[in-house]
């Protein structure tokens, strides 16, 4: 990967400031104060984002340091080439201080999971290594406790992953992070809604089994008349199609459900949940309930 150049927005003493690399070592100079300490903190930005420091001292921290006092715009985009590629790297510390977007300006069109793809442009080096290797601070490399962690995170890696690259902790942390957006996203009002919903469907689908359960028997000669009174629709018509039935010995009174398919029918017409067809329905429904009744009772006298 190299550098092709740096347009600062907004980061620390400088505002609108475009650095032009050239290939191989380049050596930024200046007096003190000049701003060498600021550009070299802008570009590991744009590599890590800028993660917050809790409580008190993240009035301290590198986020608040860096933020321009006098600009409305913290951020920066960073050119690089990678395989013949250009990408161009773009953050925006006010908006999000650690997510980025990434352009691909070769195929003109943007990279998918851009934090994903910085990390593989740095060959997933984490900002300790980086801080500890690659990058060297006052002609030094300063071994501090971070470069500790960064050991023990690789060690602990290996024996709990068999791999340095794959961070428990870390995938755990994510996967918790995505649960929490989630969480937020839902609607309280939405999810007590669909919980109603769910009893309802729950108790209409027990209805229906109630009424599959009743097994309705036509005999080879029956007419016309006989079959549409057992299938004619609404609260009157169903209620007198299983009188119908119930009188005519085609419906089987050897089933339980019987009778929760006759009660079924009877909460649903006396509720008014299916339109009456005329005044004959709350008849119906009742003799609906006697004949059913009756049959049962006969059925069981059988039985015994």
């Amino acid at each position: 990967m190299r550098l092709i150049d740096l347009q600062i927005d907004g980061f620390g003493k400088l505002n609108n400031e475009r650095i032009v690399f050239s290939e191989g070592t380049n050596l930024i100079t200046g007096p003190n104060e000049a701003g060498k300490s600021t550009v070299y903190t802008c570009i590991r930005a744009m590599f890590f984002g800028m993660t917050r420091a809790r409580g008190v001292a993240a009035l301290t921290d590198t986020y608040s340091r860096f933020r321009p006092w006098l600009s409305g715009r913290y951020g920066a985009a960073l050119r690089v080439e990678d395989n013949g590629h250009i990408y161009c790297i773009r953050r925006d510390f006010l908006k999000d201080p650690v997510g980025c977007s990434v352009y691909d300006e070769t195929l003109m069109e943007a990279v998918p999971y851009a934090d994903r793809f910085v990390a593989e442009l740095l060959l997933n080096m984490s900002a300790d290594t980086f801080d500890n290797t690659i990058s060297i601070s006052k002609l030094k490399a300063d071994r501090d406790a971070g470069l500790g962690r960064e050991l023990k995170k690789y060690i602990v890696n290996m024996d709990s992953t068999g791999s340095h690259a794959l961070n428990c902790t870390r995938a755990r942390a994510y996967l918790n992070d995505q649960k929490r957006k989630l969480t937020e996203s839902i609607d309280p009002e939405a999810a007590k809604a669909y919980a109603l919903n769910c009893g309802e469907i729950k108790r209409l689908e027990k209805n229906i089994r109630e009424y599959d359960a009743v097994t309705v028997v036509m005999p080879a000669d029956a007419g016309n008349a006989e079959a549409d009174a057992v299938n004619t629709a609404g609260a009157a018509g169903a209620a007198a199609a299983v009188a119908a039935a119930v009188q005519g010995g085609y419906v089987s009174a050897d089933t339980r459900e019987d009778m929760s398919y006759v009660s079924a029918v009877t909460a649903a017409a006396e509720d008014s949940n299916v339109p009456a067809a005329g005044p004959e329905g709350k008849s119906a429904v009742a003799d609906v309930t006697e004949e059913a009744e009756a049959a049962k009772a006969a059925a069981e006298a059988a039985r015994s």
